[in-house]
């Protein structure tokens, strides 16, 4: 999923980074497969700034799923012509 920072209150989740994602800054986030499995618990996001995250895509299993194209995207519509 993809949304523009609305707060001062996450953190880039890249270990290499662990910087606040500023406010009007775009995210990107990633739904955790625990998170995912969990029926009934609230939806928890790590959330990445763009560069971010595929950057973090090096260092995951062959079989996760990663962006591979703008449609795997959640919430790209949304943003229409984003500036920022």
């Amino acid at each position: 999923m993809v949304e523009v920072t609305s707060d001062h209150r996450s953190k880039c989740k890249y270990s290499k980074c662990k910087k606040i994602l500023k406010l009007g800054d775009l995210r990107v986030g990633k739904i955790p497969p625990r998170a995912r499995s969990l029926p009934g618990q609230g939806k928890r996001v790590h959330w990445y700034h763009c560069k971010c995250i595929f950057a973090s895509f090096d260092k995951v299993a062959k079989k996760t799923k990663c962006i591979d194209t703008v449609a795997d995207v959640e919430g790209i519509e949304a943003l229409g012509d984003f500036d920022g």
